[in-house]
């Protein structure tokens, strides 16, 4: 372990120690909390119509041929009938097999990754579940809001001795 690494991990238990951390101060980048949803890409709203139609040549080019067939007429995706209902389709068939990498599916910031099943009727979109790293993000949280609770606690004490109202002398 470099002196750097020694030293970042001493401040972090200092830090921890500071903000008096009991759960998760230890674990910096040595174990994490993932959570495994099943995500789908699906077109934006504010998509327009040659966007989506740019979207499903791409998608249905970079695909299994067979998925795209599911939104030509007579497949289960079909219907309804619209640019945004075969758009999404198309994007998640591609988001899918590309690897579910939250840049697979962009395509050109017309889409976005829905944790909702956008699946309607007989058309059955692809999902899997999809691993979130939420290590960082909880020790970061936590420390934020243990950190404001203990100024906010700071101030009101030293606001009470100032004035006058926090002593008894």
């Amino acid at each position: 372990m470099t002196t750097m690494a020694k030293t970042n991990h001493s401040l972090a238990a200092i830090f921890c120690l500071f903000l008096m951390l009991p759960i998760y101060c230890f674990n910096f980048g040595e174990s994490s909390i993932t959570e495994s949803v099943k995500t789908w890409c699906v077109a934006k709203p504010s998509a327009n119509d040659n966007e989506l139609k740019n979207n499903i040549r791409f998608a249905c080019e970079h695909t299994v041929p067979t998925d795209c067939d599911a939104i030509n007429q007579g497949g289960p995706c079909y219907n309804p009938n619209n640019l945004f209902h075969h758009a999404s389709f198309a994007m998640n068939s591609y988001y899918q097999e590309a690897g579910r990498h939250q840049w697979n599916c962009d395509f050109l910031n017309s889409a976005l990754v829905a944790i909702s099943d956008p699946s309607l009727g007989s058309c059955v979109y692809k999902g899997e579940p999809t691993s979130v790293d939420l290590s960082a993000s909880v020790v970061l949280f936590r420390a934020a809001v243990l950190f404001r609770m203990k100024f906010v606690k700071l101030f009101r004490v030293t606001t009470l001795k100032l004035s006058g109202l926090g002593s008894s002398d």
